[in-house]
């Protein structure tokens, strides 16, 4: 199935965004966005400027909401897990979940830190965790 745009090939993000979206268990959360100018028409995402409304059975669901919430904790187990050279699947109680791809599969060889995505000079590249944080000379 080709994207709203088209494409062929769909990107990580829209997919996970999917899955996270409760409106397909048939609930609704009001004020994602918000209005932050009416003269300009601005919007701002909420992050907690404004209240948030929960609404449970809006709408008729696409899924069932114990699939929703199996999904949820399967996002969240494989955000944790990180894979070893020897093949073996690690648990990991890092901060820095599975947003990227790569985060979880790229482990330092000096350091057995994780790999973090960032860009510099305007190119993306991943770098060891204790590189980014003590610097490259340790």
């Amino acid at each position: 199935m080709k994207t709203a745009t088209g494409k062929e090939t769909w990107a990580t993000a829209v997919i996970q965004k999917i899955l996270k979206n409760e409106k397909y268990k048939g609930d609704a959360l009001l004020q994602k966005t918000y209005t932050e100018d009416f003269i300009t028409g601005k919007k701002s995402k909420n992050v907690g400027q404004r209240d948030f409304y929960y609404i449970m059975n809006s709408h008729s669901a696409i899924i069932t909401a114990e699939t929703f919430e199996k999904v949820q904790e399967e996002m969240a187990n494989r955000a944790r897990l990180v894979r070893k050279e020897d093949g073996t699947v690690e648990s990991r109680n890092s901060k820095y979940s599975g947003k990227y791809f790569l985060g979880n599969l790229l482990v330092c060889g000096d350091c057995g830190a994780s790999y973090r995505r960032r860009t510099e000079r305007g190119k993306v590249v991943w770098r060891c965790a204790t590189r980014i944080e003590k610097g490259k000379d340790i």
